[in-house]
């Protein structure tokens, strides 16, 4: 399917990826030419999967105008639009479990097809850390790696400041549109990456603001165009953290830098410390020679990529029925009881004497009193309720 019907579906309310990945599963597609052709899109995907949002076509002709408005500015920007199907997307990215179905892409598209090394870190790093992680961008550009990062302050910057020092390409992956830049002071770099070969991506259209769970959605970017993840500084929760364990569940190379005992600041590199400490790393940066270390080990992960994506390729009928069976899983997860417990312990429902409802926790709850999530009411009543049915259906009103 092109991308501007892609776009076009994703500017339906309640329509997201999820929803798009299975309509790109079926096989019968043919492309939309207007807006009523999306309805019919998503009918068809409601007929194989069920609890799909149907657009009104007055909402649905909205979604269509909006995807070519977008698909107009981002040729005016020189901002090229990818799917999945495009001879220009990552590979690497390709074989992640949830690779973007589109992504937009401002400078060199050639740039993300090559080796790449994600460096990333605090966005508040010690004197030490800026510099290493500049120092550490150099090398591996001369080593014609591609440095990826965030374009945030601090690591992210500093290791696209180093790539650029060596006349390396550097990517830069953003979550929000290209039409804006953030950090606002970060925009003579992201133009400085364009103009020297490298690109800024995202998978959000232009017009896209800033919301707080993109930036963990662009975590997984970071790391799956990559062969490996150098963390230069990090404390023990945060966004370097989040791209850590992309990386860990992508199955990418980790390379955490050990900072010189002197240097130790505890509360900037303890996520460094715990990952060594817990032998997550599979390489502890502590030398520049790390560098040839982790080109080989990051060529071997390469090779192992491409050959696990040989063998466990799909047919299309075969990836329809995964998705069939994923929709059915999630039907089911919604009729749990614990569907949105995030750690804590959702309040339970007891009946007070009055039969009102109070709100009871339920770790305050005895086990005799929980009975399907909620607390039974007291053993006397409930004798009491037993007796008068039993007397009802003696009366033959039952």
């Amino acid at each position: 399917m092109k991308p501007i019907s892609i776009l076009a579906l994703q500017q339906i309310p309640g329509v997201g990826s999820k929803t798009v990945e299975k309509i790109l599963a079926l096989s019968d597609l043919s492309e939309p030419t207007c807006h009523n052709d999306l309805i019919e899109m998503l009918k068809n995907a409601n007929v194989e999967f069920g609890r799909i949002n149907i657009p009104d076509p007055q909402t649905a002709k909205i979604a269509w105008d909006k995807a070519h408005e977008i698909l107009k500015l981002s040729e005016q920007h020189n901002i090229e639009i990818i799917s999945r199907e495009s001879s220009y997307y990552p590979e690497c990215l390709s074989l992640i479990a949830d690779p973007p179905v589109l992504l937009h892409v401002k400078g060199n598209i050639k740039a993300l097809n090559k080796n790449s090394i994600a460096i990333v870190g605090t966005r508040k790093p010690s004197g030490y850390g800026k510099t290493r992680a500049k120092e550490i961008a150099k090398l591996f550009a001369d080593e014609e790696y591609v440095v990826v990062s965030g374009l945030a302050e601090g690591v992210d910057s500093a290791a696209h400041m180093g790539a650029l020092e060596a006349n390396g390409l550097t990517v830069a992956v953003l979550a929000h549109g290209l039409d804006t830049i953030y950090p606002y002071t970060n925009k003579p770099l992201a133009n400085a990456i364009v103009k020297n070969n490298g690109a800024l991506i995202s998978e959000y259209p232009l017009g896209t603001k800033i919301f707080r769970s993109y930036f963990v959605e662009r975590d997984r970017i970071q790391s799956g165009l990559s062969l490996g993840v150098l963390v230069i500084e990090t404390g023990i929760k945060g966004g370097t953290m989040h791209t850590v364990g992309f990386c860990e569940k992508q199955n990418r190379v980790l390379i955490v830098m050990k900072h010189p005992i002197n240097l130790l600041d505890t509360t900037k590199q303890c996520g460094n410390t715990q990952l060594i400490t817990d032998n997550r790393a599979n390489i502890v940066f502590d030398t520049d020679d790390n560098v040839v270390l982790a080109k080989g080990i990051m060529q071997k992960k390469k090779d192992e990529l491409l050959m696990l994506k040989s063998t466990q390729q799909i047919s299309p009928v075969e990836e329809l029925e995964q998705i069939r069976m994923q929709t059915f899983e999630s039907i089911i997860a919604d009729m749990s009881p614990n569907k949105y417990n995030l750690g804590y312990e959702l309040p339970t429902i007891e009946k007070s004497k009055d039969e009102t409802s109070v709100f009871v926790p339920a770790n305050k709850l005895s086990p005799s009193s929980q009975y399907m999530g909620y607390a039974q009411p007291p053993k006397r009543k409930q004798r009491n309720r037993k007796i008068d049915e039993k007397q009802t259906r003696i009366g033959g009103k039952l």
